[in-house]
């Protein structure tokens, strides 16, 4: 058996990546493996099928079932961890010494077993659980998922900071940061991973004259920003297409009767590429301020102007290359003035060349790498 230089636990199956957790996990798989690392990747299976892509980067993958029995929703233990209890994955965790990344607080049921102790273990923090839960907590439309989700955030606010026998933590934002650094020693900063560095240069400042939202449609949070910016758009004679993953038909319904928005469902990779590119401005609000939006980071470096509100700035180095706005008719005049503007190219080599630096998955990779490095 190959030597295993470090384990990824991974909460769910990180291929494809099509939404945001899977995302970082993929794309960081990927950087690490560019620089020779020799990793063991441990997914849990809950509808996501075995990958031969994922076996083209680590050197061993392993599938574990997700257990979600009816009991373990009475447990003290977050269900999102309990659930993901399986011995296998510790008997797999035993073979070596190696480091172990958790991906998530998901993923840590066993980071204080005895039989791991004395090992090198570090989380990587997707969000701050707890207050994502009780968002959706009050997005919920059942009183069953209301409850759950209330449930689940009590016991994250108490789980998540108190996770013992991990050497630190890796957050995906200086705010995340900020709260875990007042329970945990070694809290560091690591920039998300995404295949958003692949930009192409031809034609920076041409565009088409529409606006562009674009998202899973399938998610809570973006069906609501779809019906915002329906009231937005209602009084604005400019063109907004809705585009994303959508598997019913809840955002069709929506935009039914919007002359002037188009909805584009399940594009390709490709056509998504395509329309991210070409939109004029990039319209992104959001009512949930908790984790990163690779959406936005993604338009910054693929589109041209963007427009969002302040709860879509998680990191404070974002604001700066966005316009802002509030209510609806902020929106309004915000796009109507937007969409007669253009942007210069050096003002996009700019900032493209700012948000480089930061988002560079083989540097971030390295700083990964020396993080381990310097406790060991």
């Amino acid at each position: 058996m190959n030597k295993i230089d470090l384990h990824i636990v991974s909460f769910d199956v990180p291929y494809p990546p099509t939404y945001g957790g899977v995302v970082d996990v993929f794309y960081r798989l990927e950087a690490l493996s560019k620089l020779g690392v020799k990793i063991a990747l441990h997914c849990f299976q809950y509808g996501r099928e075995e990958s031969k892509v994922l076996s083209e980067l680590a050197e061993q993958v392993y599938y574990y079932k997700r257990e979600k029995r009816l009991k373990d929703l009475f447990s003290s233990t977050p269900f999102i961890v309990k659930s993901r209890e399986n011995n296998s994955l510790l008997k797999n965790l035993m073979k070596d010494s190696s480091p172990i990344l958790f991906e998530g607080v998901h993923c840590t049921i066993f980071s204080n077993h005895p039989q791991l102790q004395g090992r090198l273990k570090w989380i990587r923090m997707h969000n701050v659980e707890s207050h994502y839960y009780s968002f959706l907590a009050k997005q919920a439309n059942s009183w069953f998922k209301k409850l759950y989700y209330l449930q689940e955030s009590k016991k994250l606010k108490k789980y998540e900071k108190n996770i013992k026998g991990v050497s630190g933590l890796f957050c995906l934002s200086q705010r995340d940061c900020n709260f875990f650094m007042d329970y945990y020693k070694d809290v560091k900063y690591l920039a998300v991973f995404f295949e958003g560095l692949i930009i192409r240069t031809d034609s920076l400042v041409v565009s088409e004259k529409y606006a562009l939202y674009h998202g899973n449609l399938d998610v809570e949070e973006n069906i609501k920003a779809v019906e915002f910016l329906k009231q937005v758009f209602s009084a604005l004679n400019w063109k907004l297409i809705v585009a994303g993953n959508s598997t019913n038909n809840r955002v069709k319904k929506i935009i039914k009767k919007a002359s002037n928005m188009e909805l584009i469902a399940s594009p390709s990779k490709e056509k998504m590429n395509s329309l991210i590119k070409a939109a004029h401005l990039h319209c992104l609000p959001t009512f949930q301020n908790t984790g990163v939006k690779l959406k936005l980071i993604n338009s910054l470096l693929n589109g041209k102007r963007v427009l969002v509100n302040q709860n879509m700035i998680t990191e404070n180095h974002l604001e700066s290359f966005c316009e802002l706005a509030e209510d609806v008719s902020d929106w309004r005049r915000k796009v109507s003035s937007l969409m007669k503007s253009t942007m210069q190219e050096e003002e996009l080599k700019e900032r493209k060349d700012f948000l480089l630096e930061i988002y560079d998955n083989q540097k971030n990779a390295k700083l990964l790498l020396e993080s381990l490095a310097e406790v060991r």
